[in-house]
């Protein structure tokens, strides 16, 4: 079958503009057009087909990586180096199989353990007496988290290498040049985050190298005994990926649409439910990231022609595999806009299904530390839960941007109360 929708012609007919102001509007109106989930249209000046069905994406993901490769080392490999994430063919099962030795069961378990207390530490500091900015109240915590966690650096690196990482991160969605106004101190914004991650770097390398290198940070400490730990170089880029804005950024996206559908005004019953039942918070944290992935998308790269699910994909092409709508598919999750915990339940209608959201990738090459995440993302959560009540300032559902992560659009103002002690029948959910 041909794929419905036109190229149009190199530059003049590049709608990346369009699909980075929002994302789910583009995508949404050109499956209004074009009456399909697959279409094409040009997106950053390269032929691009969207995968929006569950099931394509699925088969996309879990059938047809030997026709792909990520497709992202173009745009950003100056803002990272060589790492897991760009790596290909051998080398990527290679780096792939070294993290997988990192993140065993016991050591996510450590991990988790030492989150707790840095955890309880930061909430401390949420506000009861004016309103909160949620999103970036979390979005701190969390890069306070996951620098302690993977480095461990002392107070006055921890700092610096914070301001850094918001930095660095704004040069994601920049043009990828590194340009210096001419008799001007001004630089672009990729210019200010490729020398962010270089001062990142150096300090990755004075925490590494303030024991010996021999770290007593245990993740830092583990990555040595990684099969690349020969080559400082590759620890040294893989800590930078791992302590960037990237983890911290997402974590704080779900969070903040965690707060969103469970306000107290709105969900009351779901959040007294989430109490006496801890079970049932997997349950809304899937249906969380089912209706706001924190990445709405994820980009391959086309090596050589292939079909899909009737669809010929040509080579040199790019494939926008579109997390949002795949996750919204009335063909996998009925009443795809609601919210429904309960659909991951037993005798619910997506019991089976979690290999259907695609949040943190699919197939060979899903997030590495995915349990990792989680892991982190549900202890906050326990913990804001057990300490504070919320509301949000507005009474209208905040509209959302997508990238570079989901956030709403506007200042997510909320007003948290201290839960008082533990009610009767209450059950500790940690």
């Amino acid at each position: 079958m041909e794929i419905p929708g036109a190229l149009g012609f190199r530059l003049v007919s590049d709608k990346s503009l369009d699909f980075f102001r929002d994302a789910v509007s583009f995508v949404e109106k050109r499956i209004s057009e074009s009456n399909s989930q697959i279409f094409q249209v040009r997106v950053l000046n390269r032929p691009t087909v969207f995968i929006c069905s569950n099931e394509v994406v699925r088969v996309l993901l879990h059938e047809k990586t030997s026709f792909l490769r990520m497709g992202y080392k173009k745009y950003m490999h100056q803002l990272f180096d060589d790492n897991l994430f760009f790596s290909e063919g051998s080398e990527a099962e290679h780096h792939r199989a070294a993290y997988s030795a990192l993140f065993q069961e016991e050591f996510i378990a450590q991990l988790h353990s030492n989150s707790a207390d840095l955890i309880r530490q930061e909430l401390t500091t949420l506000r009861t007496d004016q309103l909160v900015n949620g999103y970036e109240f979390f979005k701190k915590l969390s890069t306070r988290l996951f620098l302690k966690l993977v480095l461990d650096p002392p107070p006055e690196i921890e700092a610096k290498m914070s301001e850094l990482a918001i930095q660095h991160w704004h040069g994601l969605l920049s043009v990828p040049f590194s340009i210096k106004i001419p008799f001007s101190e001004k630089k672009s914004s990729y210019a200010k985050a490729t020398e962010a991650k270089q001062s990142l770097l150096e300090l990755i390398r004075q925490c590494l190298s303030s024991n010996n290198n021999n770290s007593q940070c245990p993740f830092a400490k583990r990555m040595f005994s990684c099969p690349f730990a020969s080559k400082p170089r590759d620890i040294e880029n893989n800590l930078l990926l791992f302590t960037c804005a990237l983890a911290p950024k997402a974590c704080a996206s779900m969070i903040a649409s965690f707060m969103v559908q469970l306000d107290e005004d709105v969900q009351e019953t779901v959040r007294n439910k989430v109490k006496l039942d801890p079970e049932f918070l997997d349950f809304v944290l899937l249906e969380v990231i089912r209706l706001y992935p924190p990445f709405v998308c994820g980009r391959r790269a086309v090596l050589q022609e292939f079909e899909l699910c009737g669809y010929r994909i040509p080579a040199d092409y790019a494939v926008m595999y579109f997390t949002y709508t795949a996750q919204r598919d009335p063909d996998v999750f009925p009443d795809p806009d609601k919210f429904i915990p309960e659909r991951w339940a037993v005798g619910g209608s997506n019991v089976n299904d979690r290999d259907r959201l695609f949040t943190f990738g699919g197939g060979s090459r899903k997030c590495v530390s995915q349990e990792f995440v989680w892991r982190i993302l549900k202890e906050i959560v326990i913990q804001l839960l057990d300490q504070f009540e919320w509301s949000l300032a507005t009474d209208d559902h905040p509209a959302y941007k997508w990238f570079p992560v989901a956030r709403p659009n506007s200042d997510l103002l909320v007003a948290f109360r201290k839960r008082p002690s533990q009610q009767e029948g209450d059950v500790k959910l940690n």
